[in-house]
């Protein structure tokens, strides 16, 4: 016969068991969840990794692609500067040009100026020895009236309406 003192003991026993199956069940779920994130884990930390050390290297290539872009931007000003200054030489350079140019229409016109005083003298020379051509033609004529009329004896006559 069963004794009932055994009973509860068994009772406990069995629920004992019970309750240590659910726990080594739940135990073992709970062992294959933490093994899970313990994977996860793993794996997540291996790409974060991986990607510290992409980012790394996009920040060495960013830095360096800066850099670059730095040398250019520095060498574009350089030249921009040195442009300005050549545009600034050639710009000095054209006033200085414009201003012998000017110098040089002075001149000119300077030049001319006494060419046109000279061509006025020479023009008066001229007028002055037409003058005088033809003042030797008019006594020229006379001194050949004057041989006719004293070959003619014709004289006389000429002095006293001279006189007159």
């Amino acid at each position: 016969m069963v004794n009932q003192a055994d009973f509860p003991f068994k009772e406990t026993s069995i629920e004992s068991k019970r309750e240590r199956i659910y726990l080594q069940e739940q135990n073992g779920l709970l062992k294959a969840r933490l093994d899970r994130a313990d994977k996860e884990i793993e794996d997540k930390t291996g790409s974060f990794h991986a990607l510290q050390i992409e980012l790394s290297r996009k920040e060495g290539t960013s830095q360096a692609l800066l850099e670059t872009e730095r040398l250019g931007k520095k060498e574009a000003l350089d030249q921009v500067q040195e442009a300005k200054t050549k545009v600034e030489s050639l710009l000095t350079e054209l006033a200085q040009e414009e201003f012998r140019m000017q110098e040089m229409a002075e001149r000119l016109a300077a030049a001319e100026a006494p060419c046109t005083e000279r061509e006025q003298e020479v023009a008066a020379l001229k007028a002055r020895i037409a003058e005088l051509e033809a003042s030797e033609m008019r006594l020229a004529n006379r001194a050949v009236t004057i041989s006719h009329r004293y070959e003619n004896n014709d004289l006389v006559n000429s002095i006293s309406l001279v006189a007159l």
